[in-house]
């Protein structure tokens, strides 16, 4: 519910679009007002994901660890959106966890 109001809040200003990756992208590389958007908005879509897996709605396919910092998470977003721009058209949902699935698999996760 939390990354929902998040989403939300970021798309009610005349900032670009974050639905797709063009928007996202403008965002992340944008002034520091945009970029924070860009930080709400990958962070609610995180926080969304965690919380459909905590409910078994999806199956858990990143596993970003637990002392990975935000700004990690966004300049992974960020960097796979600057090197793959010919994907940016693409909803941004499916390639910020593209971009998370690539890099914190859940096949890699240690268990302790």
């Amino acid at each position: 519910m939390i990354g929902l109001l998040a989403m939300a809040a970021v798309m009610a200003s005349d900032a670009p679009d974050p639905t797709n990756g063009n928007g996202l992208y403008e965002l992340c590389t944008g002034k520091v007002d945009d970029q924070l958007q860009c930080v709400r908005f990958i962070q609610g879509a995180l926080d969304e994901y965690r919380a459909l897996v905590s409910i078994k709605a999806v199956a858990e396919v990143v596993c970003v660890p637990p002392n990975a910092e935000v700004g990690q998470v966004v300049e992974v977003v960020t960097n796979r959106l600057r090197d793959h721009p010919e994907k940016r058209q693409y909803g941004s949902g499916s390639l910020i966890f593209g971009a998370l699935m690539e890099v914190f698999p859940c096949a890699n996760r240690v268990s302790r």
